[in-house]
């Protein structure tokens, strides 16, 4: 099933038109996506995180000085690409 559906969609890609339509609804999608993941991880460097493992025990994330230093330095890269623009 995933084959064919690859065969199918490598075919039609071709086609000007399903490619842009495939194209432009790709791109809202790895918007909200991408900006969802980056949301959930400055959380958990800022919070902390709790997993439930399948075994039943807990797998704790913590907060840490390296992760707070990743925040910074992550705030500065972004601020460089700013005024680099």
């Amino acid at each position: 099933m995933a084959r064919a559906l690859t065969r199918i969609l490598k075919r039609w890609r071709d086609n000007y038109y399903f490619s842009l339509l495939l194209a432009s609804s790709a791109k809202p999608l790895r918007f909200i996506s991408a900006r969802t993941a980056r949301f959930l991880e400055q959380k958990v460097r800022k919070n902390g995180g709790l997993i439930r493992l399948p075994n039943g025990k807990s797998l704790s994330i913590a907060v840490t000085t390296s992760n707070l230093v990743l925040d910074k330095l992550d705030e500065l890269s972004a601020l460089r690409k700013n005024l680099q623009n």
